[in-house]
């Protein structure tokens, strides 16, 4: 989502440092209590939005939303609803799956 959201939303995704340290943490912690072979898998998939899916960002559903500043949000939006009307809005969903065994 990183990718679409960082052309509406100029803060968002500028603590992303801090989610990598916090992946690293989490596999630290699984290698303490006695996992092994820990890796991390991703899932992207892509999709075009229309107005009618800005809801939940216009109700500041989603909790990055409510990271932002008012001015950025604004502006943000309305560029989305821009985009959106033309058709050419798309946005993602990415997720990070960490895995391990454990005897």
């Amino acid at each position: 989502m990183k990718k679409y959201l960082s052309k509406y939303f100029r803060e968002f995704g500028r603590d992303d440092v801090k989610s990598i340290e916090l992946f690293d943490k989490i596999k630290l912690a699984m290698k303490s209590e006695g996992f092994e072979d820990i890796y991390d898998t991703t899932t992207n998939f892509e999709y075009k939005l229309h107005e009618s899916d800005l809801g939940f960002i216009e109700n500041k559903t989603a909790a990055w939303s409510r990271l932002l500043s008012q001015e950025c949000f604004e502006e943000g939006l309305a560029h989305m609803k821009e985009d959106a009307k033309s058709g050419s809005c798309y946005a993602s969903e990415y997720f990070l799956y960490i895995w391990g065994t454990k005897q």
